[in-house]
């Protein structure tokens, strides 16, 4: 068989070529996967990472730590026997009691992403039930005269009784993402489950109502004690607040027991408050801006404020979309006299019923604590005309 040298070197040459280029292909490829491996990973990262104005982040360093809470998760998620030998028992709700050092992470990250944890007074709670003494008068001073018997005087106390209860935050889980083991799995799964709780500390912080929504506690805007503003008869939308109401609200509050008051809102509120500004007499009959703004921006460390106040945003709270008559919808004063009690149990639970239809299986982390406002003197809520 006579062979063409020539046409079999164009073909060997274009079989290395096509060679030459599938290696390429190969190579390429192998680029490709990285990118994906590294973006992966950035996004997990960047997920378990605050955002900006948020406090340092608290999470795992220790890849062994981390190993051992997602071997946790799994156990609990695929319902293994096993689960048992990392806990400390579980509770009358039959989930797993979260061991002690896990459960002191997750609240570290609690004061990370909420609003509430961050501000708030915490304090422990050993049983369910708990009553703090609350002063109600303060103690009394006399002038008194030569040789005259000083009067006895003591401060008057009241009861602020605290009892705790069940709070439970729902977050989906699937299989794929407790594949891993890596210590940014084990961060996001942490952040997952205190944001869940944040968020609902911060609802009920804030805009708790027992009466209206059978919530546990009240929040600060629903509470009985707590002084109430309301706008100008006629003004039954949040965006009729105005500036001198809003230096009202703050002479209303004493200075003893406003001392580091600031304001509280959702963010669209206080994008209809920094484009205020404030109003003064023209001499003749009439109020007009005389433009200067009410918000004065953030200048190196200080923080931004409004009135002279820090301000902080609170995406629990009402925005403008909720406007309406007779609606809380802002708070100024001190949220350190509103305490938060940890009964410090802490469990997680498995349920695929509730995302049934969505083929999806739910972590329930449990938490018992209590809320309650101990100095309702110490806040001011700003809420619309009834008509």
């Amino acid at each position: 068989m006579n062979i063409d040298m020539k046409q079999f070197k164009e073909f060997a040459d274009s079989l290395k070529d096509a060679l030459t280029a599938f290696d390429g292909q190969k190579a390429e490829i192998a680029v490709l996967k990285q990118s994906i491996h590294d973006l992966e990973h950035k996004a997990l990262t960047v997920a378990a990472t605050p955002g900006y104005g948020q406090k340092a982040n608290y999470g795992f360093t220790d890849a062994e730590d981390a190993k051992n809470f997602l071997t946790f998760v799994k156990g609990v998620f695929v319902r293994d026997p096993m689960v048992k030998d990392l806990t400390e028992g579980t509770d009358s709700e039959g989930g797993y009691l979260v061991p002690q050092e896990w459960k002191a992470q997750l609240i570290q990250m609690l004061e990370t992403y909420g609003v509430a944890r961050q501000q708030c007074t915490i304090i422990p709670m050993s049983r369910e039930e708990l009553v703090m003494p609350k002063l109600t008068q303060g103690v009394q001073t006399y002038w008194i005269g030569e040789g005259k018997t000083i009067s006895e005087t003591q401060p008057a106390f009241g009861e602020f009784k605290m009892v705790a209860k069940k709070m439970a935050a729902l977050v989906p889980m699937t299989s794929e993402l407790l594949a891993d083991t890596a210590i940014q799995i084990a961060n996001l799964l942490m952040t997952l489950f205190a944001q869940a709780i944040a968020k609902e500390e911060d609802r009920v912080a804030f805009t708790g109502n027992v009466a209206g929504d059978s919530d546990p506690f009240n929040g600060i805007m629903y509470d009985p004690d707590v002084t109430s503003m309301a706008l100008a008869s006629g003004s039954t939308g949040f965006t009729d607040l105005d500036a001198d109401f809003m230096a009202d609200v703050v002479a209303s509050v004493t200075p003893t027991v406003g001392s580091g008051a600031r304001w509280y809102m959702h963010r669209t509120v206080f994008n209809v408050i920094r484009k205020m500004q404030g109003l003064t007499f023209d001499g003749t009959s009439a109020m007009v801006a005389n433009n200067q703004y009410v918000f004065s921006p953030p200048q190196g460390t200080d923080p931004g404020t409004i009135w002279g106040y820090p301000y902080t945003v609170v995406e629990a709270m009402p925005g403008i979309a909720a406007s309406g008559a007779d609606t809380p919808f802002m708070v100024f004063g001190n949220m350190q006299h509103y305490y938060i009690a940890d009964r410090q149990q802490m469990s997680i639970a498995r349920s695929e019923h509730v995302g049934f239809a969505q083929d999806k299986i739910y972590l329930r982390v449990l938490q018992r604590e209590a809320m309650g406002a101990a100095v309702p003197e110490a806040f001011t809520v700003i809420k619309t005309a009834a008509s």
